[in-house]
């Protein structure tokens, strides 16, 4: 798998479950603006290791980018 192909699938499985647990839409563009430094680093790392399956590593990815965006917002609400 390419990285395009799997930062898009983080940011498929983090919209999803936004939308699972229905959380308004302006969070859900935070996601499809963002850099993606951290699913990008898991998405290399693993790649070095030798990992041929990325797909694996999906919801690690995408649970990573939640995590900092939900800081980021907590940052801006204290």
């Amino acid at each position: 798998m390419q990285e395009t192909e799997f930062l898009q699938r983080v940011k498929d499985a983090a919209i999803s479950l936004l939308r699972t647990k229905g959380v308004f839409d302006d969070i859900i563009d935070e996601i499809h603006g963002g850099k993606m430094i951290r699913p990008k680093t898991i998405y290399t790392l693993v790649s070095s290791l030798g990992d041929g399956n990325a797909e694996t590593i999906v919801p690690l990815a995408a649970s990573t980018e939640l995590v900092h965006l939900a800081s980021l917002f907590h940052d801006d609400v204290i």
